[in-house]
């Protein structure tokens, strides 16, 4: 969307657009989505850098937005709510991706014969038995 057409409708219609939205207008909600999707998925770049991760999480914002857009008293802060939204959504994402680390075993050093300890040692029952009884319950 050009640059002047997005200063145009950001001043004269985005309130109407918001209001239309909270009266549960789908079609201005396809409009807002229209307006903002592209600065949203800059937000949401800025924190996730695959494309598929952060399309997804883009839809997940205007799925946000869409349900809780009846909450946002002033519509002129439309764009920083749906921006707090992505933000968010995208740490929320990154967040539980550094739960799951994981390393490639191409990574891992594993030498070909692992060395072969041997492990004897001489325990009488009675220390066997010993060691046993100090186990936890």
């Amino acid at each position: 969307m050009d640059i002047s057409i997005y200063n145009i409708l950001h001043k004269m219609d985005i309130e109407a657009i918001v209001k239309d939205c909270q009266n549960g207008n789908r079609d201005a909600f396809g409009t807002l989505y229209q307006i903002f999707s592209l600065p949203m998925m800059g937000v949401i770049g800025y924190y996730v850098h695959n494309k598929d991760i952060a399309q997804d999480i883009l839809h997940d914002g205007f799925i946000v937005a869409f349900t809780s857009i009846v909450t946002l008293k002033d519509a002129t802060k439309i764009e920083s709510w749906l921006t707090t939204i992505m933000k968010n959504l995208s740490l929320q994402y990154l967040r539980k991706e550094s739960e799951h680390v994981s390393i490639h075993i191409s990574d891992t050093d594993i030498p070909e014969r692992l060395s072969e300890q041997n492990y004897e040692t001489d325990l009488s029952w009675s220390q066997l038995e010993s060691i046993i009884q100090r186990l936890p319950d």
